[in-house]
């Protein structure tokens, strides 16, 4: 019975031994290993000092301090909101290109009709700008929830409009 509790000793002793009681992580924005225990609790933190070209070891100052981390997407109800503004404004400046894309339609057709081409000249010209301004406008990556974005395209779309009536038609002014 002696050597049966002396080997259970022995043996509780030993695995205690190799039993994890901290866990070791690198930390990449500060650039140092943290040391926590089995309850999350960061018990300290080694950082290699360049300098001294050693390592050196700090103990946390709070033990019963947890570290908490932050929901990747932060607080829910605001991010629905901006996201639903975002939206908001993007379906407002869409709709506001294509404005200005029917208008320029028909101020080439106008132009058209004006200096006396025919119908299909103005059809031609107006798939011409449809193909050169109009798809670089509708396959671009654009960003339409910002205004500056907007006014940028709707530049863009009416200096085209206006490009195409002057080669076109002649019509410069």
């Amino acid at each position: 019975m002696r050597n049966f509790t002396f080997l259970l000793c022995f043996l509780l002793t030993f695995i205690s031994c190799f039993g994890q009681n901290s866990t070791e992580k690198y930390n990449t924005y500060l650039r140092r290993y943290e040391y926590f225990d089995s309850n999350g609790n960061m018990t300290g933190y080694k950082q290699y000092n360049t300098y001294l070209n050693q390592w050196e070891y700090y103990k946390s100052e709070e033990q019963g301090y947890q570290i908490q981390q932050p929901s990747p997407l932060g607080d829910i109800e605001l991010t629905r909101q901006v996201l639903s503004s975002k939206q908001k404004q993007y379906d407002t400046n869409l709709e506001t290109i294509r404005e200005v894309v029917r208008v320029s339609v028909a101020y080439i057709h106008s132009r058209a009709k004006a200096k006396g081409y025919s119908n299909e000249e103005a059809k031609r010209s107006a798939t011409e700008f449809d193909v050169y301004y109009v798809n670089k406008v509708r396959y671009g990556k654009y960003d339409l929830s910002f205004d500056y974005v907007k006014n940028d395209l709707i530049i863009f779309l009416s200096n085209g409009a206006k490009k195409i009536a002057c080669d076109n038609f002649k019509d410069c002014y």
